[in-house]
């Protein structure tokens, strides 16, 4: 009796749920709930109300020190005939009208803050010029945190990462699982081309680049306590953590347990090509059969095991 009534409480919990991810149609819908700021945040409550955050970007909205927060799962159902339109990209499609424009006004980026409450996003399938669930973020003080893309397919013609393409902020506690293809550009799990900070992400999702690195493509600040379990190729620069580091950023407490391919001999553990000016690499391993060395320091698999979940 025990057992069965176990059994109908499991069932109950894993309708509920279920019942909690919302499934995007491609349509739009406004939130209704919260003001913007930091203390009452726009509650994003279904994949159309994420849709809608994605238009009015598109339109030019000044999302600037705006707060908003995720309080689902989504399902966004992606494929060619449904892609997700990132938010802040160079292009949208109104799937209720038909019509793809080209946004001229260049405030169509974001330049808010965005709270995934660590819920997940299932499906995305993106075909865009800047790729990901974001296109970009041009202001310093945006942030996106909190974040999982489970799976999917993410394609960009230019800076392409799983959570953004080109982003200016400060990206934190996020995750990628969906494969990343950026031909052209930089394309990294979490973040294509970084001007960002990106601190405590991981990367499940295969990357493929001009540059390509496990969490960003292209950085030009510092990356800390993240890591890299997938492969990464490119033909210009590949890196475990990162393609191509520019600057003076720093690269500490990260680790790569991910395959490594390059085309050219850029190809590295951590870092694929590191500027002259760039600074240092602290605490960052990789692991010796990833097929490239570089920066950082190797590890065996037993010790790469250990290292990896004292950053989890």
């Amino acid at each position: 009796m025990k057992n069965i009534y176990l059994t109908i409480v499991l069932l109950a919990l894993g309708i509920g749920s279920m019942a909690q991810t919302s499934v995007w149609d491609g349509k739009r819908e406004l939130w209704t709930r919260g003001n913007g700021t930091e203390e009452s945040p726009y509650l994003i409550e279904s994949a159309q109300n994420l849709a809608f955050l994605s238009y009015m970007c598109a339109c030019g909205f000044d999302s600037y020190d705006m707060y908003f927060k995720l309080t689902t799962d989504i399902d966004l159902n992606g494929s060619e005939d449904l892609p997700w339109q990132p938010i802040g990209d160079a292009y949208y499609t109104d799937y209720e009208t038909g019509c793809t424009a080209r946004v001229l006004n260049y405030d169509s980026h974001f330049s808010g803050h965005f709270d995934g409450d660590g819920h997940r996003i299932y499906n995305i399938y993106v075909d865009a010029k800047y790729g990901g669930l974001f296109g970009r973020i041009n202001q310093r003080n945006a942030t996106i945190e909190n974040v999982k893309i489970v799976n999917g397919y993410i394609h960009g013609n230019t800076d392409t990462g799983g959570i953004a393409g080109n982003c200016l902020g400060y990206i934190a506690n996020c995750m990628n699982g969906a494969e990343i293809v950026c031909e052209n550009g930089a394309g990294g799990g979490i973040v294509g081309y970084s001007q960002s900070s990106v601190s405590e992400c991981y990367n499940e999702g295969n990357v493929t680049g001009y540059f390509a690195g496990g969490i960003a493509g292209m950085t030009t600040r510092f990356i800390k306590n993240s890591y890299n379990i997938a492969d990464i190729n490119a033909s210009m620069a590949s890196g475990g953590i990162a393609g191509v580091d520019m600057g003076k950023p720093s690269i500490k407490n990260c680790y790569n347990v991910g395959n490594i391919s390059c085309d050219s001999i850029y190809a590295g553990g951590i870092i694929g090509l590191q500027d002259a000016q760039a600074d240092t690499i602290v605490n960052s391993y990789y692991l010796n059969t990833c097929g490239a060395e570089g920066l950082g320091e190797a590890k065996l698999m037993m010790k790469c095991a250990t290292v990896l979940l004292s950053i989890c």
